[in-house]
């Protein structure tokens, strides 16, 4: 295989989401200061969701590759909805704004004004979106590389 010790760099990718949504996100407001924010992340996600995938089900004899990228599929696909449950768990506990549902918010990205559809339903099916666009590329990669 071409990665020795793929573990290694999906510690490092998860470190760096984490870094990317919690800090820079959040606590310096990259969310509301760059339209492009949430979806980097949200893609990112994907792409490290197969990767994923792919380093738990590498080892698994009898597995080719069409069935492992299958797995990194319904994976990724899995792993975010789970963080869209999480985002709206925080929500309703703590008041939050990670699918912004609130209808006064300072975002600049989440609610076209031409939007018929809530800001909370528009951002949940942008990063649902985005995320398996993310993930679609990175099976498509990892397809030669398998």
């Amino acid at each position: 295989m071409i990665f020795t010790n793929i573990y290694t760099y999906l510690i490092l990718g998860v470190l760096i989401i984490l870094l990317m949504s919690a800090y820079l996100g959040s606590k310096l407001k990259f969310y509301d200061k760059y339209a492009w924010w949430d979806r980097l992340i949200h893609f990112l996600t994907g792409i490290l969701s197969v990767s994923f995938g792919v380093a738990i089900s590498r080892g698994i004899v009898g597995l080719n590759k069409l069935h492992i990228l299958f797995f990194c599929i319904t994976l990724s696909v899995t792993i975010h909805v789970i963080w869209e449950i999480g985002e709206y768990i925080i929500d309703c506990k703590m008041r939050g704004n990670n699918q912004r549902w609130q209808r006064e918010h300072n975002s600049i990205n989440h609610n076209p004004p031409n939007a018929i559809q809530p800001a909370g339903l528009v951002d949940t099916m942008n990063d649902t979106i985005t995320c398996i666009v993310g993930t679609l590329i990175a099976c498509a990669v990892w397809w030669f590389v398998l």
